[in-house]
Formats: structure tokens, C-alpha cells, sequence
């Protein structure tokens, strides 16, 4: 640690005199770090990049880290509105220097695919560390509209569910939240799944016929021409069913998920097999219905576009207010 008596790490912004041990507590760090004064700039075209600079970064770019830092330099990459998974932000260690931090070793680059993705760094006096954000990706769609399909197949409707550029590190989760109100033409037709990329998530389960093995998830829909509520939960996708039209979301805070306290069921799908869950409506162990929240979800390490798709085996789907959140969670 420099002489004195004040910490680095709670002065305004690391000297280029300190010669800090390596922080035992990233966490800790990168909270002490979000208000570091960095000077904000935006970059239009592939450049080199200053330390203690928020670099505010155009599609399609490659930002180059400075080759010769000193030892404590700070600086931020965040993606712009218009990043996407297919035009993302590169950033690209120099010097001989490598990217460390929760899901990088080594790295030569790394990229930020979706909007507002970003990537807070601090040079350690070896290499640069990944100090926070989420090199990752995280993103959200909001489409109010009702939209619909007929497709016996599963796709996306017109406006698509879905956030790009989502990368998974080793060891890493994709953690979905989704909310929607939906209805099928006709009764049980109607199906919604998450899906990495074109691949259907998938958990143990047995339905019934060919024992415990991965099963594709989806949530199905009973009642016709009747609004339910659509969501996610520890499970995939599930479907409340009541029996009683679902009429509209608010926006004074609502919990993603379903409650219904008369003995409501949930409407789920493993692989063939269509199935509800819930609890009876009187009498003993009469209960309400309650779940949902995140859905966690393990992969091979890799970049996805995760979505939910839709189809009807007969008759047509529609869905509304339909809201998807899609973040990585890295682990070492």
C-alpha cells in the first residue's frame, strides 16, 4: 500500500504512484469503484482508449485497452443503445497484456452484445481485471401489442421475445424473467417456451411414459379465447389457469409470477406430456397457487439469443403485454 493514510480505494480515483495489493473482495471493490469521476466520451469508429474514461461505444467497434497503464488505472465500457449480439463492442487488450475477472482467464477481448451492456476494469499492475458490470450481457424487451401466430411450429411472433449477444461464460447461468398475457383460439392448442438460440430449455423430469431424463419445457394454455396470465418460474414457462379472464398488468409494481387463492393451477408441458400443478379449492390443504420468478438456466459456454417462442397445434395463439429480462450470472 502507498504511504499516508488514506486508502486508494477510497480516494476519488487510484494514483499512478499507489502500488495496491491485489483486492481480496471484488465485490467490495467494484462498489467503491462506481463512483469513480470517469470522463465521459463516445466512440463512433475503432480507437485506442484512455484510462479513467466511460467510453460510451457505437455498434460494430473495436476499443483498444492502453498498452503501457499504470498500475491502479480505471475505465469503463458501456454499449450504446443500438448494440446488438451480430454488431457488438470488442474490447481488446494491448501491450501483451490479457482480460481477467469471473468467466474471463487470459482473454484477449471480450465483447458487450446487447444495449447498455458494460464493463468496468482496473489494471492490477500485471493485467487488466473485469471489476464489474456484466461482460456477458443483459437485456430486455417491453411489446405491448397483441400479436399472433397459427404456426404448428414454434417461432417467434412479428415482434420477436428476444435479446441477442448473450454470452455465457464457463460454469456461468442465464437467469430469464418473463410476463405476458396470451390466449389460444382453441382450447389446449396453445403453447410458449424459452429457447437458447433454436434449441427448446430443457429439465429433468418424467412424463409419465419414458422415465427421468431432460424433457423440453413449455407452458399451454386450457381456456378458449380467454386471457391468462403468462410467466416464468423456477420451472420454464408456466400458464395460470382460473378460468377467469386475465385483464391487464400494472404498473405501480407487480411481481412476475401467479397467485390464484382459490385453487388455481399452473398449465405446463414436458415433452408430450401436458400436465397442471396446484392445489385443491377447499377442504384439506386448501391453498393458493403461487410461483414464479427467475428461471435459471446452464449451457455450454457460448453466445445465444434467447427468446420465447410460441405455436398452436390448431387454431391460432395470441400474446400482449409481453415482457422478457435475460441477464448472465458468472461464476469462477
Amino acid at each position: 500500500m502507498a504511504s499516508g493514510s488514506t486508502s486508494i480505494w477510497k480516494r476519488p480515483y487510484p494514483l499512478a504512484t499507489d502500488s495496491p495489493t491485489v483486492h481480496t473482495d471484488i465485490e467490495a471493490l467494484a462498489n467503491s469503484l462506481e463512483s469513480v469521476p470517469l470522463y465521459p466520451i463516445t466512440a463512433s469508429t475503432s480507437a485506442f482508449i484512455l484510462a479513467g474514461t466511460r467510453v460510451i461505444a457505437s455498434p460494430s467497434i473495436t476499443l483498444t485497452l492502453p498498452s503501457a497503464p499504470n498500475q491502479g488505472d480505471v475505465l469503463e465500457v458501456v454499449a450504446g443503445q443500438l448494440v446488438t449480439g451480430s454488431t457488438p463492442v470488442t474490447v481488446s487488450a494491448a501491450g501483451g497484456k490479457v482480460i481477467n475477472g469471473v468467466g474471463l482467464s487470459g482473454a484477449s477481448s471480450f465483447t458487450l452484445g446487447t444495449p447498455y451492456g458494460r464493463a468496468m476494469l482496473q489494471y492490477d499492475g500485471t493485467d487488466w481485471l473485469v471489476i464489474g458490470g456484466r461482460p456477458g450481457g443483459s437485456g430486455a424487451t417491453n411489446i405491448s401489442a397483441s400479436q399472433s401466430t397459427s404456426s404448428t411450429s414454434f417461432t417467434v411472433l412479428s415482434t420477436p421475445d428476444e435479446v441477442t449477444g448473450i454470452v455465457l461464460p464457463t460454469n456461468g447461468l442465464i437467469r430469464v424473467w418473463y410476463q405476458a398475457m396470451w390466449q389460444t383460439s382453441v382450447a389446449g392448442a396453445g403453447q410458449a417456451a424459452i429457447f437458447l438460440g433454436s434449441n427448446q430449455v430443457s429439465i429433468q423430469g418424467w412424463d409419465g411414459t419414458t422415465g427421468h431424463e431432460p424433457l423440453v419445457q413449455s407452458a399451454w394454455g386450457t381456456t378458449a379465447a380467454t386471457n391468462e396470465p403468462l410467466f416464468s418460474y423456477f420451472g420454464g414457462l408456466g400458464s395460470g389457469q382460473s378460468g377467469t379472464a386475465y385483464s391487464a398488468d400494472v404498473t405501480t409494481g407487480q411481481i412476475v409470477g401467479f397467485a390464484n387463492e382459490d385453487g388455481g393451477s399452473i398449465g405446463t408441458q414436458l415433452g408430450v406430456a401436458q400436465t397442471s400443478f396446484g392445489y385443491p379449492s377447499s377442504g384439506v390443504g386448501s391453498q393458493s397457487a403461487i410461483t414464479g420468478g427467475a428461471c435459471d438456466i446452464f449451457a455450454a459456454a457460448g453466445t445465444y439469443t434467447v427468446s420465447v417462442k410460441f405455436k398452436a397445434s390448431s387454431g391460432t395463439v395470441t400474446a400482449s403485454n409481453r415482457k422478457l429480462w435475460v441477464e448472465v450470472i458468472p461464476f469462477g
